[in-house]
């Protein structure tokens, strides 16, 4: 009360690390948690009892050094979140039964470096917003399955390019136009942690021909991919539902009769608990 600050705790925390430090009420009692990070690759958090912050909780070991954390409530349940990024992956903690646990994990580009959540599309759900330091940013939605409350729905982003051959018969190109791709599913395979799709992009493919009149022609192409997805919880014997969103789709000459096919999409999965109905 005679307007001087006055140091209220105090303590030396020998493995503490010098990356970050958050104070938020992380479990909604009303009082501020402390969260940092620690030089063993872990994150520890620190509650406040009798007018004494003590340790309350240390994360397990991860495999790269902790850049950064976010605190928000990401499903909408009404508890928070723990958001953790490292180097290339980003990892969920939440609360159940008074302890908190590892329920999301997921592997990011290379170079993360911050992360921060909050609400962007106004749909009553957060997103993980992560920058990296090549200078982009990424926007990753996880959401909680509430039919069974414990499996989460994976969503990522990726690229798939490959060069088709124009079929004979068909003039050659001078430039394309644009093109049309639809995904198809040939194995989905859930493992320990992680979903694996192996399927086949169709793309139909509109190009400007080589010709003095210049005519539009079009043919149809086909080639494999391969993607995965990282989701906490997966164990075989899970069935996976997938879906795909084409977002973007360029078209390349890269040589009379060759065409450069870049899509780029999300794809989505949800994980479906097995059960035996005798």
């Amino acid at each position: 009360n005679d307007g001087k600050r006055h140091e209220k705790w105090s303590s030396h925390i020998a493995d503490a690390g010098e990356t970050f430090l958050r104070v938020e009420d992380f479990d909604l009692d009303g009082k501020h948690e402390i969260v940092l990070d620690c030089t063993t690759s872990k994150i520890r958090v620190l509650r406040c009892v009798g007018g004494v912050y003590q340790s309350f909780w240390d994360s397990p070991k991860h495999s790269q050094d902790v850049k950064d954390v976010a605190i928000y409530d990401i499903d909408g349940d009404g508890q928070k979140e723990l958001i953790v990024v490292c180097l290339s992956n980003v990892y969920i903690y939440s609360w159940k039964t008074g302890k908190i646990i590892m329920e999301w994990q997921q592997t990011v580009p290379n170079g993360a470096f911050c992360i921060t959540a909050g609400e962007l599309n106004q749909k009553g759900y957060g997103e993980i917003v992560v920058g990296t330091i090549y200078g982009y940013i990424y926007v990753f939605e996880a959401r909680r399955d509430r039919h069974h409350g414990k499996l989460w729905l994976g969503k990522v982003q990726a690229i798939i390019q490959d060069t088709v051959t124009i079929p004979n018969g068909k003039p050659d190109a001078a430039r394309g136009v644009e093109a049309k791709a639809k995904f198809s599913i040939d194995e989905v395979k859930v493992i320990h942690d992680k979903v694996i799709v192996d399927g086949e992009v169709a793309a139909k493919i509109l190009y400007v021909a080589a010709l003095p009149t210049q005519p539009v022609h079009f043919f149809e192409a086909r080639f494999p991919f391969l993607e995965f997805i990282h989701l906490h919880g997966a164990t075989p014997g899970m069935q996976a539902l997938v879906y795909f969103n084409v977002e973007h789709i360029n078209v390349d000459v890269v040589s009379p009769r060759r065409i450069k096919i870049t899509v780029l999409f999300e794809m989505i999965v949800k994980l479906v608990p097995f059960c035996f109905d005798p």
